[in-house]
Order: C-alpha cells, then structure tokens, then sequence
C-alpha cells in the first residue's frame, strides 16, 4: 500500500493479522491458515499448530480503548458462528482426532504502538 492510499478497514485488520502471526511464530507455532472462509458461513482469522492442539485464532484491533477493549467486542453471536466455522473446517480438512482450541489475539494501539494480548482456550 503506498503512502497516501487510505487505509481501509480490511487492510488495517490484515495489518493486525500480520501482527499477531509473528507473535504466534514467535512462539514456534506453525501458520496452518489465514483467513479461511466457507461461502457464506464465517471466516476464521489464523489456523496454526502450537506442536499440540490445532488452534483458531480470531484477532480483534482497535485503534482506541475510549470505548472498551477489542477482546470485549466478541459477541455471543461472533463465538457462535467462529465453532461453526471450525467445525466445517475440521469437517473439509478431515481432522478428526487433533485436540482444538480457540484463542483470542487482541490489539490496540494505545501509545502509539501495538499492545498484544494473547488469551488462550477462551471459548
């Protein structure tokens, strides 16, 4: 992206993805997937292998906290459709006997620089 295009909401959450990767590989997880989608059921943020379980990440970003935390921003409604999504994905990919978990990756950039928060198995 040159530097006078507009940053658009997908390029900024591509920005956030490619944050939370290198976390994740800072870990020595290895990156299965990003943004697996199917038709219209949902998309999953990161598919990666943590050497144990195969884990769906779903990253959130905000730019401001002033009206709560990204990680607060996961409805009900969001957790719903992100186990649907898994489920197809495990159904697609034949995956049936790997332990899986979801973990959440949030970002905000509060002082100008990227806060990363990495909760594990939260739903």
């Amino acid at each position: 992206m040159r530097a006078h295009e507009p940053r658009t909401t997908k390029s900024i959450g591509d920005i956030a993805e490619d944050i939370a990767v290198d976390h994740l590989e800072s870990l020595g997880w290895f990156i299965i997937e990003r943004q697996w989608a199917y038709k219209k059921m949902g998309e999953l943020d990161i598919v990666a292998d943590d050497g144990t379980d195969i884990v769906f990440v779903e990253v959130r970003y905000r730019a401001r906290t002033d009206f709560g935390l990204p990680e607060q921003t996961l409805s009900p409604a969001k957790v719903s459709k992100l186990r649907r999504t898994a489920q197809m994905y495990l159904l697609m990919k034949g995956i049936r006997t790997r332990p899986c978990r979801f973990d959440v990756v949030a970002l905000d950039m509060m002082g100008g620089k990227p806060n990363l928060r990495h909760y594990r198995n939260c739903f």
